[in-house]
């Protein structure tokens, strides 16, 4: 057989072999036919106009070039015929044309699409004529096109060197830089990461897109506006499947608006890893003869902690909880398992261990789940007490012998040098409870007479104990001292009376966790703790506590068997931040028994973060009205705070009328200035101050500051808001104002700027003039030369719009004349007309009230649409991506710049991005109403989870629904695929108490399994899926019951009788088989004892066939 493997591997090999080398006999054939043909670039500009961007062209045509450009992206465009170069004709040349020839080019999109040889006449011939490209072409020779003939070419004038087609091309789509804006890229799941895409500005951006390695379909689109040259990506409730490396990649359009889009390289890559540690098992051994989970002191006892090999280098921890403390211990994982020893076992030693995995991990510690409790208990050796406590009233000591733990066994007291018990006449469970209680063994489970831990020795010290419950000691309670003779006629006790108990045992600390993914939080927020301890007591309620307060914040009452709580503080205040603890009381069997209460938990610390608004001012180079800057002049904008979390930055937002821009700068010191050089009408807009900080892998913001408005004025009156005009006039301008949408209004004819007269001039005049500047609607029809009077022309008088036209060139008027005009007096130009818009309507600003933006059908979700002050606001709405009907309308007084939306009652439908945007009404009754851009989009995700279904199966036949006592089945929970990273969970009903199993939904079915049914496993099982989503556990509803009910076996074929039977069989066919194979062994030897000659050719004849089969 090995013989075999071996040859196949060599035959494998040799075919492998073969392939490789056919392999690379093609590429070099390949190669081969291709030398000379790979596509060359240069980058850079050429001297004396040389060009450096040459790339191969097709049909006849050799190589397409720029040339006498400012950079290789521009310049006259040229293609090599023969040995020649030359030109193309710029009729038809447009911006489609230009698209095809820069992408062919590597350069992106056009910018524009050049004529009249505005790159210098060329020479030689013109090669092309009439392009007419699609835009989607792969090259600018494949267009339809005429080549060029020095004869007329269908009527049109023949074309000279002053016609030279050129472009000007956004330039090569550079590689994009992505980001790590979060502090760590190695996180846990339900943690979030944040990612920016930069790239260098220069082209008219339309989208960036976050991808995974290996996966084609992005993950994330931001889509953006032109100007904008980076965005933040942010994956809010990451899951292991989401680890991976990201990179990013934008797309460019072009100016035509036919344009196609143009993708980047991709960015560089950044590798995330999401750890989710396995949770440990372990195991335990003892040097002796002991019941499971006791060990006797002084003898040595090892516990082993394991888990699959996983993120190496890390340790094992291996923690005691205790009745007052608990105590850790740890070792290098420098194998997956590790055992921690004991050699001298001591009450010290006695509590619950759980075994975690610990791991450092870019600077982080990462902790797996604790594993299941393993108790342990110390025993005395041969009934020698391990509980003996100070007694009162003549007795030395108190204590229990020759119980299975140390809080169980007979009870004997010390009285000088000698030890005796306690006669068991009216011992009952109120004498157990404070004898438990003193002992520091809980409550009573039992109160145990005749003499159940063995008979003791020498005196009985006391008889007829009969505790309240609430003394501090058994020899506290009133009780008859003994004595040989009757007691108030009741018999003479014996050691067969003696008196035992059995106790709860020791109250452990309980275990305060951490269930909301963060400790750090903002006010508004939940947070999310449990509280458990190792099952065993009567428990009776757990409390939630701050360090330094008495009283506690929050009680559960629980069951008996209830071992484990949770806590939510729903809307978190800064006042709440502090160091929460747990603890639980434990209720005795007894009615009238007291509550005991345990050791308080671990203190977990909770920060709610609140930071404060900051302050801001600016100042400018040169003198100019308060929050004016004069174009081209320098200003400065510094934002303040005072000191609170430091390693924060400051961000200063700019809000414009289409967009919103960014800046940041660290919080170095208090106060951080923004500089800004060379104003210009870009930077105008209302500004604000925030401050963030990163805590605990979190952001946090805090509010804006109030809007600094500033406005970029010309120098000496210069406009800066001028316009396309209509009907003989070329642009339309404001001047002298104090900010670019205020001033006198003046119209550019031929060559000459000229004003408009007053006469009839209002706010309907004055509501079209400002629509058509962009500057929002008409504050003020301003008349009588009050921004000073104009030069020149006055080109119209008696404007009278209705206030619906699209310019005011459009509007009824009189071009003026130097005469009267219609007996009116001759205008001049104190005259002048002028106007104060609002000013340009500016992008609102869409904020999510409502702690979570992922839902469930029937929760509400609260907005805040908010606009900056300044505009006669008449309403708001609030709208879904996609649908051009507004959800909801909020109208307004004038004054009122922000508004709430609630959308109470949630549908899975109505999950989608939402966003706000404004409309303002003028001062004339009769103004129109002007609408805002939208605002920012929020997007809304409501959760409904389908209900599972399940089935079972067992190992035998059996009725349905019913399972063999002893025999295994399994239950199977199912769902469709939906959100992924979540659990299925198997609850059991039973008549007395509900069990709860849960398995991570790797897959869309699940499967429990279940391998020796007990009476226990008998009940209703039902199917649930949860899953975690924005720091929120999500439900399904839970399936149809699925009853089981467990069957004793039949008695003819139970599973021993079975056993025997195959036990037998198996036996019998085994004999059979060895009594074969002496027989045929035997056979064989003599044969080849009596002809040697014939036992060489049967062997060379197998050694041939076997190599012959392996041919």
């Amino acid at each position: 057989m090995v013989t075999k493997m071996l040859h196949i591997l060599l035959v494998l090999t040799t075919l492998g072999c073969a392939l490789v080398v056919q392999a690379v006999l093609l590429l070099y054939r390949l190669c081969s036919c291709c030398t000379g043909c790979a596509l060359v670039t240069w980058d850079g500009v050429g001297a004396d106009g040389e060009s450096l961007r040459i790339v191969p062209a097709a049909d006849g045509f050799s190589f397409i070039r720029l040339v006498h450009g400012d950079s290789d992206c521009a310049g006259r465009v040229e293609l090599l015929q023969g040995n020649q170069w030359g030109t193309v004709c710029d009729e038809g040349w447009d911006l489609k044309d230009a698209d095809v020839l820069c992408k062919e080019l590597g350069c992106g999109l056009a910018d524009k699409a050049i004529r009249r040889a505005a790159f210098g006449r060329g020479t030689g011939e013109i090669w092309l004529s009439h392009v007419q490209c699609s835009g989607h072409e792969a090259s600018l020779t494949r267009c339809p096109r005429v080549l060029h003939s020095p004869r007329a070419v269908n009527g049109n004038p023949i074309c000279t060197h002053d016609n030279d087609a050129g472009v000007k091309c956004s330039g090569a789509l550079l590689m994009p830089t992505l980001s790590l804006l979060s502090p760590h890229a190695v996180l846990s799941p339900g943690e979030a990461v944040r990612f920016s895409c930069t790239v260098v500005p220069g082209h008219h951006l339309n989208y960036f897109n976050l991808s995974t390695r290996g996966i084609d379909t992005p993950l994330m689109t931001r889509w953006v506006t032109f100007a904008q040259s980076r965005v933040e990506f942010t994956l809010s409730i990451l899951k292991t499947t989401q680890q991976g490396s990201y990179s990013c990649l934008y797309g460019i359009k072009g100016i035509s608006p036919s344009s196609s889009t143009l993708t980047s390289p991709p960015s560089n890559f950044i590798n995330i890893t999401v750890v989710e540690l396995l949770t440990p098992l372990h195991w335990y051994n003892t040097s002796t003869e002991a019941p499971t989970g006791s060990v006797i002191k002084g003898h040595s006892f090892n516990i082993t902690c394991f888990t699959e090999k996983q993120y190496p280098g890390g340790s094992f921890q291996l923690r005691l909880i205790r009745s007052n403390d608990t105590v850790h211990q740890s070792l290098p994982a420098l194998t997956p398992a590790v055992t921690f020893s004991f050699s001298n076992a001591q009450l010290s030693n006695e509590g619950y261990y759980y075994c975690l995995y610990m791991v450092q991990l870019d600077g982080r510690t990462f902790v797996s789940r604790e594993s299941q409790p393993l108790p342990v208990s110390i025993r005395g050796a041969d009934g020698e007490s391990l509980r003996i406590v100070p007694a009162a009233d003549g007795f030395s000591f108190i204590r229990l012998v020759h119980g299975d733990s140390d809080c169980a066994g007979r009870v004997e007291l010390l009285q000088g040098n000698q030890w005796g018990t306690v006669c068991d006449e009216g011992w009952d469970l109120k004498d157990a409870d404070v004898l438990c209680k003193e002992l520091g063994c809980g409550l009573a489970d039992k109160a145990i007479r005749r003499a159940a831990f063995g008979r003791g020795t020498g005196e009985i010290w006391l008889s007829h104990v009969q505790c309240s419950g609430h003394e501090a000691s058994l020899t506290r309670c009133p009780r008859v001292l003994h004595s040989p003779r009757a007691v108030n006629g009741n018999p003479i006790c014996t050691h067969d009376n003696d008196a035992g108990v059995k106790c709860s045992g020791a109250l452990l600390m309980p275990t305060l966790s951490l269930l909301s993914p963060h400790a750090v939080l903002s006010p508004g927020e939940a947070v999310r703790f449990s509280c458990t301890v190792v099952p065993g007591h009567h428990l009776n309620y757990f409390n939630l506590s701050t360090r330094g307060i008495d009283t506690p914040l929050m009680t559960r009452w629980v069951t008996f068997a209830q071992s484990r709580v949770e806590f939510t503080l729903s809307i978190l205040k800064t006042t709440q931040q502090g160091s929460y603890s747990c603890l639980y009381g434990i209720k005795g069997i007894s009615p009238s028994s007291s509550t005991l209460t345990s050791p308080p938990s671990n203190f977990i610390n909770i920060t709610v973060v609140e930071l404060l608004t900051p302050l801001h001012w600016y100042n400018t180079s040169t003198e100019a009205p308060t929050g004016s800057v004069i174009k081209g002049h320098s200003f400065n904008i510094t934002c303040f705070t005072e000191k609170q979390y430091p390693g924060g930055s400051f961000q200063l937002r700019l809000i414009r009328s289409n967009d919103t821009v960014h800046q940041s700068l660290p919080a170095l010191t208090p106060a951080v200035t923004f500089s800004f050089s060379n104003a210009q009408l870009s930077n105008e807009g209302y500004y604000y101050c925030l401050y963030m900080v990163q805590l605990d892998g979190r952001t946090f913001v805090s509010r804006e500051s109030q809007p600094l408005p500033v406005s970029i004025r010309g120098a000496d009156g210069e406009s800066l808001r001028i316009v396309p005009a209509a009907d003989g006039f070329s642009f339309i301008r404001l001047v002298h104002g104090d900010s670019d949408c205020a001033g006198r209004v003046e119209l550019l004819q031929g060559n000459q700027w000229g004003t408009v007269c007053d006469e009839g001039w209002d706010l309907k005049d004055a509501d079209v003039l400002c629509k058509e500047l962009g500057c929002g609607l008409a504050d003020k029809a301003i008349r009588r030369a009050a921004f000073g009077r104009g030069t020149g022309e006055i080109w119209l008088s008696h404007v009278q719009c209705s206030g619906h036209e699209a310019s005011l060139t459009r509007c009824p008027r009189v071009l003026h004349s130097p005469r009267a005009v219609n007996g009116n007096p001759i205008c001049t130009h104190d005259n002048d007309a002028g106007v104060k818009c609002s000013g340009a309507l500016l992008m609102p600003t869409l904020s999510l009230l409502s702690p979570h933006a992922v839902l469930s059908p029937g929760e509400a979700v609260r907005f805040s649409c908010t606009v900056v002050p300044g505009h006669h606001l008449n309403y708001f709405n609030l709208s879904t991506r996609g649908i051009d009907t507004p959800l909801m309308t909020r109208w307004v007084t004038f004054a009122q710049s922000r508004v709430e939306f609630t959308l109470s009652i949630l549908k899975t439908t109505q999950q989608g991005s939402y966003s706000c945007l404004y409309g303002i009404k003028g001062i004339s009754p009769s103004s129109s109403t002007l609408t805002s851009p939208p605002s920012n989009f929020i997007n809304i995700t409501v959760v409904e989870l389908l209900t599972p279904l399940h089935w079972y199966n067992t190992s035998t036949e059996a009725p349905t629904g019913s399972v063999i006592k002893g025999h295994s089945f399994n239950i199977t929970c199912f769902t469709e695929k939906q959100y992924p990273g979540g659990s299925f969970q198997l609850r059991l009903i039973r008549s007395n108490d509900t069990v709860h199993q849960s398995l991570p939904a790797l897959t869309p079915a699940v499967t429990f399994s279940f391998s020796n049914a007990q009476l226990s496993n008998e009940g209703y099982y039902y199917c649930l899926y949860m899953v975690q989503l924005d720091g929120r556990t999500f439900v399904s509803r839970e399936s149809q019951p699925l009853p089981v009910s467990i069957r004793d076996p039949d008695p003819v074929l139970s599973p021993m009788v079975i056993s025997c039977l195959a036990s037998a069989l198996a036996f019998l066919v085994a004999l059979v088989v060895v009594v074969v194979i002496i027989i045929v062994a035997r056979v064989k030897l003599c044969k080849r004892q009596e002809n040697p000659l014939a036992l060489e050719l049967e062997t060379r004849t197998c050694v041939d066939n076997t190599y012959v089969a392996l041919g």
